[in-house]
């Protein structure tokens, strides 16, 4: 037969599919590798685990926790509760997954998660229970420790037999409203008052038998006022709470307002952070301070003050008035005599007066009138009930002196009149046996200067007797009586009338027996128009007053005069210069300095030695006058003038009662 020829056709095919087979892998592997970045496999949600997924340790324990499923060499980041490398309370977790308990049992659930970069993919967790460490010494855990009431304490206990633990305060078992009450997880309750004595809790275990103990530190908290609503309150009204918000408060706390224990409103809720009280309705009468103070007693403790205002109303005074006197009566009542309405003392002057009454809230008029009209004068209460009005600037010669009878509400000259013209600037106060001392002052017809004399007022006589002359010439001095019967003169203006005169620092002492005057220490600084207070211990507190007499530079300065070594100290300076400024002693020891330059009050404290700013006035005042009021009932603060309204000195009758 003869021999078959290849299918042209057919090889053909076949050559062409093998060699479209070779292009094919080829093109493959250049795609797979040639030259081409590979794209990262994301590892699914049910590839990454973290092993052990759950376990038990001790405190302080440590666990080694791995984690799989992320790519070779990706990096993984570990977390507890979701902090970065956890903290000292849940535990810590290292780089490479570590993982060390706390020391003492944490709430709540331990969660250990990792994370790997890049990976969008939940991460997984584990969990890890902490329990107290049963190895060792019993130990109690925090001690010692410092618990502020009301706040709980919770303790813990590890070592030998802590699984199973029994507590006491002070031997108490589960403890007492004294010392404190202990739950069987040992979660500690402050008693509501810190007791006296040591307070210790204990846990006592009974297999093995061991006691282990902390020491607690109870104090009562640091109290805060942030808000008081309202601020401000009408005067007139008829009834009014003051909500208080802060922080501290509790059955512990003491609650005043001016002074006097706040009533709680009975339908408010008291909370540590909130309480409401209810205001007294004779403290809305007229424009007043309301001052708010909570106390938390020691240990700890500490106070804070707030203030709101009583606003509005009708005026205080019936007339506007500065340079004035205002003097406490022996029948509770106030005289408020004299001054003058414009700003330059003399000008304008009044021979009228008035008086408040501190039960009924109200001024009325006097019926009697002074014989002549007196702007800085003096006003002094006799034993008898009744006030020597003397001297003062009326533009005249003034030697005339007034009695305020009140029993009759009317005034009548005195029998004598004064041996020397004594204008603004005398000064007077009342001798033990029952006389009046009168010093210095200016004297303005002649311009001769200020009197360096001095004459003593005898009531029985009704007249007027000089005494020996003090070693310089003042005006302004200031006048005390000190408790071994003799008189502190100190500063005061030198020279001849006028202006921008040289004040003194100069002091000496007047002897009633020998009616003379005798030199002392002097004080460290000069000063004329200062306030000087009799202190509980017998020292006088100096405050204030102006360096150039009759021109300017009030001072801050203060200094306090030692009877026993005859001379001055200085103490800390106020935190405003002051001039024409009060200083009233408060039954507390303590004396408020009002007015004189600002708003911002002071309190001076003896036993620091210091002055503490205190509560704002509602109006900057300065040549007012303030009287401690009787029966708790706040300083009354009258008239003056006002300097910083924009308008000029203008003369207020205002008043306002601060505590």
């Amino acid at each position: 037969m003869p021999r078959q020829q290849p299918v042209a056709g057919k090889s053909c095919a076949v050559s062409c599919l093998a060699l479209m087979l070779v292009t094919c892998l080829s093109l493959a592997c250049l795609g797979c590798g040639g030259g081409q970045a590979s794209q990262p496999v994301t590892p699914q949600s049910g590839q990454l685990s973290i092993q052990p997924a759950s376990v038990s340790l001790s405190t302080a324990g440590t666990q080694q926790f791995t984690f799989s499923g992320a790519p070779a060499g990706a990096a993984v980041s570990w977390a507890v509760n979701g902090t970065a490398g956890g903290n000292a309370t849940m535990g810590t977790i290292s780089s490479n997954g570590l993982y060390k308990a706390p020391a003492t049992v944490p709430s709540g659930t331990i969660t250990i998660s990792a994370t790997v970069a890049g990976s969008t993919v939940a991460a997984p967790t584990a969990t890890v229970t902490v329990t107290a460490s049963t190895s060792g010494p019993l130990t109690i855990s925090p001690s010692p420790v410092t618990v502020v009431l009301p706040v709980t304490q919770q303790f813990q206990v590890s070592g030998m037999g802590s699984g199973s633990v029994s507590w006491s305060v002070n031997q108490i078992a589960g403890g007492n409203a004294t010392v404190g009450t202990i739950s069987s997880s040992g979660l500690y309750t402050p008693p509501s008052a810190v007791p006296s004595g040591l307070v210790e809790v204990e846990a006592t275990s009974q297999n093995p038998s061991a006691t282990a103990k902390s020491a607690v530190t109870l104090q009562y908290p640091s109290v805060t006022i942030s808000t008081i609503t309202p601020t401000q309150i009408p005067a007139g009204a008829a009834s009014q709470n003051l909500t208080v918000t802060g922080t501290g408060f509790g059955s512990f706390s003491q609650i005043t307002i001016n002074g006097v224990a706040a009533v709680l409103d009975p339908s408010s809720p008291f909370t540590a952070t909130q309480f409401t009280i209810q205001v007294p309705q004779p403290l809305m009468v007229f424009a007043t301070i309301l001052l708010i103070q909570v106390s938390n007693p020691a240990p700890g403790g500490g106070q804070a003050v707030a203030t709101a205002h009583v606003v509005g109303g009708p005026p205080s005074m019936l007339t506007p008035r500065s340079d004035h006197t205002a003097t406490l009566l022996n029948n509770g009542k106030v005289l408020i005599a004299g001054g003058s309405n414009v700003s330059a003392a003399g000008l304008n002057g009044f021979n009228t007066a008035e008086l408040y009454d501190p039960v009924a809230k109200t001024f009325a008029a006097s019926h009697g009138t002074m014989s002549t009209t007196r702007t800085r004068h003096t006003a002094t209460l006799l034993l008898d009930g009744t006030v020597l009005l003397a001297g003062g600037d009326n533009s005249t010669t003034v030697t005339t002196a007034d009695i305020y009878d009140p029993s009759t509400d009317s005034f009548h000259a005195t029998a004598g009149h004064m041996t020397t013209v004594r204008a603004s600037g005398n000064s007077a106060v009342r001798l033990p046996n029952g006389k009046v001392l009168i010093a210095g002052g200016d004297y303005p017809p002649t311009n001769q200067g200020f009197p360096g004399t001095a004459e003593v007022f005898d009531p029985a006589a009704g007249s007027f007797t000089a005494t020996g002359a003090m070693n310089e010439f003042r005006e302004a001095p200031s006048v005390t009586l000190l408790n071994d019967g003799t008189v502190l003169v100190a500063g005061g203006g030198a020279g001849s009338s006028g202006i921008d005169q040289t004040s003194l620092n100069s002091a000496e002492l007047y002897d009633p027996a020998s009616g003379t005057f005798t030199t002392v220490s002097p004080m460290a600084v000069a000063r004329a128009y200062q306030t000087a207070t009799l202190l509980n211990d017998g020292s006088v507190l100096i405050a204030g007053g102006e360096q150039r007499h009759g021109c300017c530079m009030p001072l801050p300065n203060a200094e306090v005069y030692l009877p026993t070594s005859k001379s001055f100290s200085t103490v800390g300076s106020m935190a405003f210069p002051r001039v024409f400024h009060t200083a009233t002693l408060l039954t507390t020891g303590r004396v408020r300095v009002i007015g004189g330059g600002d708003a911002i009050t002071e309190i001076y404290d003896p036993t620091q030695a210091a002055f503490l700013q205190s509560i704002a006035l509602q109006l900057p005042r300065t040549n007012h006058t303030a009287t401690l009021l009787p029966n708790n009932g706040g300083i009354l603060v009258c008239g003056g003038i006002l300097p910083s309204l924009g308008v000029g000195n203008v003369v207020t009758a205002s008043c306002e009662i601060v505590p």
